[in-house]
């Protein structure tokens, strides 16, 4: 299974104009992958750095949610 670190929308609920970060603790989240016409996504070829990003939002998962 594939997982993707997505971020939904701010505090406001809306995708612009926010404060950084997780106010509100729904703002960012990982979910599994999905198909869909996404406008940006990010994958690394260099194992390490996919596994580096990976671990940096499952730990900023834990401390948000």
């Amino acid at each position: 299974m594939v997982k993707i670190s997505n971020c939904c929308h701010d505090e406001n609920g809306r995708y612009a104009g926010g404060k950084a970060g997780d106010q509100t603790g729904t703002e960012y989240r990982i979910m599994n992958w999905y198909s869909r016409p996404w406008l940006c996504v990010l994958r690394f070829e260099n194992k390490e750095i996919a596994s580096l990003i990976a671990d940096m939002a499952e730990k900023k998962r834990e401390i948000f949610c």
